[in-house]
């Protein structure tokens, strides 16, 4: 019976040793991300600042949302002289989880402009998945005026004019 007892023990100290090395794996291994999104006061519904994400659906992607909570380089919110600032709202096509940073087309903007202007550019990426133009304009007043840009992209189509109100951008 004490042998009993004792055997009991010793695996529910293991099973549980065990399940909280498999916890610690699965955090560092990044094979699924909690959600990126906040829900913050100021913002409404955002990214969460300096995440790294892995998402598997619709196909692979992983890289990592910026202090600004938004994706690809950082830019301050102070704009320095001599500089051009375009800030691009869109959907998942502009958001581009399944691109890396260095094939999407607003890095590609960005570079081909400082190569061709005596000012310096910065593209800021505020693309989200599912968003519509009422989402869009949201999060351009919560979040993006906040940068100064001087040339702002909505990239819509049709179906980003069908536009339904949701309660944590409208609040």
């Amino acid at each position: 019976m004490k042998k009993r007892v004792l055997n009991i023990i010793l695996f529910s100290i293991s099973f549980l040793l065990i399940i909280l090395l498999l916890d610690i794996f699965a955090q560092t291994a990044y094979i699924e991300t909690k959600s990126p999104t906040d829900f913050t006061n100021e913002y409404g519904r955002c990214r969460k600042a300096n995440m790294d994400y892995v998402f598997f659906n619709e196909g692979f992607s992983m890289g990592s949302f910026n202090e600004g909570r938004y994706l690809n380089s950082f830019y301050p919110k102070e704009k320095p002289d001599n500089t051009i600032r375009i800030a691009a709202l869109g959907d998942s096509y502009v958001e581009g989880f399944q691109v890396f940073e260095r094939n999407h087309f607003l890095k590609l903007t960005e570079e081909k402009l400082n190569g061709n202007l005596k000012d310096s550019v910065q593209v800021m990426n505020f693309g989200r998945s599912g968003f519509d133009f009422g989402d869009m304009y949201a999060y351009y007043d919560r979040i993006v005026k906040d940068y100064d840009c001087d040339i702002i992209l909505f990239f819509v189509s049709n179906a980003d004019l069908n536009i339904t109100l949701n309660p944590q951008l409208t609040n």
